[in-house]
């Protein structure tokens, strides 16, 4: 589920899971009007024994001891 809210400029994204999918996701994107952008939150597989889904995971980064993959990004959109 994605809640869209303007916020200090620009817009605030808010993405929950609410389904039982293979990847439990908890972000929150901003994205100012001059394209500048900060993505915060985390990512975790449901189910820890789904190998090929823990090692896409990894490309993030390492889990915390709750095998959460934490998200911190900041940049500007290109050609903005």
């Amino acid at each position: 589920m994605a809640t869209l809210e303007p916020a200090n400029r620009g817009t605030k994204i808010i993405i929950k899971d609410t389904s039982k999918g293979p990847i439990e996701t908890n972000l929150t994107i901003q994205l100012k009007g001059t394209g500048e952008y900060k993505i915060n939150g985390s990512l975790k597989a449901r189910d820890q024994g789904q190998q090929h889904i823990i090692e896409a995971l990894r490309l993030i980064g390492r889990a915390d001891n709750s095998g959460r993959y934490w998200i911190v990004r900041n940049g500007k959109l290109r050609g903005w």
